[in-house]
């Protein structure tokens, strides 16, 4: 730092930390980089340091590079199938776009922003923070409650939908999940994309 680089490397910098120093060295890097205006480039394998310290993010699959973007924008729009899966938690229901509307067994919606060529292997993508619990009427899809974790703050709810293969679909909820192992319940999301399957 002395020297003044152009660039600073850090590879994994904070991997032998605890919990409770790692947050803080996070915290204390971001800074630093700030104040002496250099640029950090650091390699990490922790999803969330990445996303709680970066300014760009670079996701790599097979030797390319599939996405560079802001932490936000990575998240909330993901170039392909890989980076929406491999960033953060994601409920992927496999279909195709056809018209601007995507399909698939267990749901049809129509897109709303940039739409990707029609009859596109695709998935729809779904975050827990979006999606909502209620009745079975009210939901866009139906399923049945296999598990819940309270988390503190939170608690997750996951939901076996029929039809849906791939994995069970997850909800973020605030506070206590007021739901039972085994009930039925409905479905619906406050946002969703969809993404094409294939690598850039």
């Amino acid at each position: 730092m002395i020297k003044r680089p152009k660039l600073l490397l850090l590879d994994e910098p904070l991997s032998a930390l605890d919990p409770k120093v790692r947050s803080e060295m996070q915290i204390e890097l971001k800074r630093l980089q700030h104040e002496v205006g250099i640029s950090f480039v650091i390699v990490t394998h922790d999803q969330h340091e990445a996303m709680s310290m970066a300014d760009r993010i670079a996701v790599m699959a097979a030797g390319r590079v599939q996405q560079v973007d802001t932490p936000v924008a990575l998240y909330k729009s993901p170039a392909n199938l890989f980076v929406a899966d491999f960033i953060g938690t994601s409920n992927l229901i496999p279909g195709q776009v056809v018209g601007g509307v995507f399909k698939s067994k267990v749901v049809e919606t129509r897109l709303a922003g940039p739409v990707l060529e029609d009859t596109q292997a695709a998935h729809l993508v779904v975050r827990p923070e979006d999606v909502q619990i209620g009745q079975v009427q009210h939901g866009v899809v139906v399923g049945s409650v296999i598990g819940t974790q309270f988390h503190g703050a939170v608690s997750t709810v996951v939901v076996d939908v029929q039809g849906l293969s791939e994995k069970p679909f997850v909800a973020t909820i605030t506070g206590v999940a007021d739901v039972k192992i085994g009930s039925e319940v409905g479905l619906s999301w406050r946002q969703c994309v969809a993404v094409p399957d294939e690598l850039r």
